[in-house]
């Protein structure tokens, strides 16, 4: 099993947040198995999803606009 990370994302636009959440919502819910996870209420919200492996990270990464930080580096 790859090692998982504890991190947040969020988007520096709402209009990248529009754009992407359903992908970046089908990426996270195939990589932890959860259908759910806690997110802030400010627009675009900040999201703390289960913790995720390196290659989901990376394409997360990939979205217009994503904010990925590691929260162990914190």
């Amino acid at each position: 099993m790859s090692e998982r990370k504890e991190i947040t994302y969020a988007f520096e636009t709402v209009e990248d947040w529009q754009a992407s959440l359903k992908a970046s919502d089908e990426l996270v819910k195939e990589d932890t198995g959860a259908e759910h996870w806690r997110s802030t209420r400010t627009m675009p919200p900040t999201c703390y999803p289960p913790p995720m492996t390196k290659q989901a990270i990376d394409k997360l990464k990939e979205f217009k606009g994503a904010i990925v930080k590691d929260i162990s580096e914190m």
